[in-house]
């Protein structure tokens, strides 16, 4: 991976030569890879380290995700009703996963969550009031 990242010197430093160094000195390996990952293309890269045998994929928008040939062909795509997203990558044969029923939307369960943990519906039209609670997206 350092070879293809264009940083083969991260692979003989002694701070990172195995997985304890690596976390003691994690803040100095993540700076090091973020550096490192930003001058390349995320897609481009991760074919490149898959294409070197590192088990990598790049980070995509849900547009994008859901487009991409291989979320097809894992059949990754989840619909129901006006929800579209992705589904689970786990595949069993009798628990095959899938959407049983849609995320809720913004806020949808605010207040109910708030009651089940003792707020009374005074504190809550409160937390309202005060701007605590948000019932729109804030743009």
């Amino acid at each position: 991976m350092a070879e293809i990242i264009g940083r083969p010197e991260l692979a003989d430093d002694p701070r990172f030569a195995d997985n304890g160094k690596r976390n003691v000195n994690r803040a100095a390996l993540t700076e090091a890879l973020a550096a490192a990952f930003a001058e390349h293309d995320g897609t481009e890269l991760a074919m490149r380290l898959i294409r070197g045998g590192v088990p990598a994929g790049p980070v995509l928008p849900v547009d994008e995700s859901t487009a991409a040939p291989h979320t097809a062909h894992r059949e990754m795509v989840t619909e129901l009703d006006w929800y579209r997203g992705l589904g689970t990558p786990i595949k069993l044969s009798r628990t095959p996963g899938g959407t049983r029923r849609k995320p809720p939307k913004f806020a949808q369960d605010s207040e109910e969550v708030l009651t089940q943990h003792g707020f009374t519906q005074e504190e809550i039209a409160a937390l309202h009031k005060d701007g605590i609670i948000q019932s729109t997206r804030r743009r």
